[in-house]
């Protein structure tokens, strides 16, 4: 009697196949996500806020690279254009310390200034707040890090208008 053979047809499935799928898939979710993650970079925001803030702690160069009126700030986390600064001064930083007797007398720093300035700000108003760059809520007391072309330091906010 003749052994009969099976003849396999149509299409074979093997682990080539599994992996060119998952390829596929991954290709398909990083574009997906590509195009999640930076359609705000795309996004021009046209409403502004003047924003007043303080830098504590920095040196008197650090102090005088940062006060350029007219400077344009970046957010520190985005390298994206954030606003403008108007207007800015420091003056010589204050401190809390304690006396002898033990009360508490303020005392000059003698390396350390205090920057004040207002900027004009870039981003959309909404309920809560205003959203610099859309992204970050700028509240009375919030730490933001920003930098300009000759400087680099946190800024806590003081106010916020239109």
């Amino acid at each position: 009697m003749p052994i009969s053979e099976k003849k396999r047809s149509g299409a074979h499935f093997n682990l080539f196949d599994v992996i060119l799928i998952l390829v596929i898939i991954a290709c398909i979710t990083g574009i997906a996500l590509h195009a999640y993650f930076t359609k705000d970079l795309t996004e021009t925001y046209s409403e502004t806020a003047n924003i007043s803030f303080v830098v504590s702690g920095v040196s008197e160069k650090t102090a005088d690279a940062f006060c350029v009126v007219g400077a344009s700030l970046y957010a520190q986390d985005s390298d994206r254009i954030i606003g403008t600064l108007l207007e800015s001064s420091y003056a010589p930083l204050f401190l809390d310390l304690e006396n002898a007797e033990g009360l508490l007398v303020k005392a000059e720093h003698p390396d350390k200034k205090e920057i004040t300035a207002n900027a004009s700000f870039t981003g959309t108003w909404t309920d809560d707040g205003f959203l610099i760059g859309g992204t970050t809520l700028a509240i009375v007391g919030k730490e933001m890090k920003i930098y300009t072309e000759n400087a680099v330091c946190t800024i806590v906010f003081t106010s916020v208008s239109k």
